[in-house]
């Protein structure tokens, strides 16, 4: 009897806490900044918890509204700069949902377009391993639905993002390695660029390897400055 009772709350409590996000949701669709308030009283680390307990409902709300926060520039520079929020956005990839995972991936490119630096930690995490796998489930003629049209548009958009940036992160590490060339002792400043660029070489590997991403990005361009870029590196 106690422990029928005990899953009556639980259940009570879980119906609960979904409606009122809900209903935060829709307040936060009109005034993005209420989720900001939100985040401030209770801390991010408990709102990242709620993205744990696998309820989609819970899960699909809190999304939503970081997507909005996201998207309006409120609390930016703190959750593109938080390495929890990121690995944790990228679990969700894991969901069954496809609602959820197509969100997961929306909230990912607003953190990526505004701090490219955490690119190398998303594919650290399994991105492009969850893009290649999604992108199988909505390759065109499949017929779609609902979710999986919805998954298949922000697919493309984190897609187009990635490989539109990868030259200009290769450039930046041949930049840095040209700025060095010949110098025994780099600058302060031309040390701090090496050590900002070189540790995201990994990234190229992570998008060479994916089906997805090779056919786009292995372009004789690519193929000349990673060529320059490992014989910077070798002299």
């Amino acid at each position: 009897m106690d422990r029928l009772w005990s899953l009556l709350v639980a259940s009570i409590f879980v119906v609960t806490f979904a409606d009122i996000l809900q209903a935060l949701c829709r307040i936060t669709r009109y005034s993005p900044s209420a989720f900001q308030s939100v985040i401030e009283k209770v801390g991010l680390a408990a709102v990242l918890n709620s993205l744990a307990n696998g309820i989609c409902k819970i899960q699909q709300y809190v999304l939503t509204m970081f997507s909005a926060m996201l998207s309006c520039g409120i609390h930016l520079q703190r959750l593109i700069q938080e390495k929890d929020f990121v690995t944790t956005i990228t679990r969700l990839l894991e969901s069954p949902s496809t609602f959820i995972r197509a969100k997961a991936f929306l909230v990912l490119l607003q953190v990526l377009i505004n701090n490219r630096e955490m690119l190398l930690l998303s594919c650290q995490a399994r991105l492009v391993m969850y893009i290649g796998r999604d992108s199988r489930k909505t390759t065109p003629g499949k017929e779609q639905q609902g979710g999986s049209e919805y998954l298949s548009k922000c697919l493309d958009l984190l897609i187009y993002y990635i490989v539109r940036e990868l030259p200009g992160i290769l450039g930046d590490i041949l930049a840095a390695l040209t700025n060095v060339s010949g110098r025994k002792h780099p600058s302060r400043v031309q040390a701090k660029q090496l050590k900002m660029c070189l540790p995201v070489m990994p990234l190229v590997l992570h998008l060479v390897t994916s089906q997805v991403f090779r056919p786009q990005i292995v372009t004789e361009e690519f193929l000349f400055n990673y060529g320059t870029l490992l014989v910077s590196i070798t002299i």
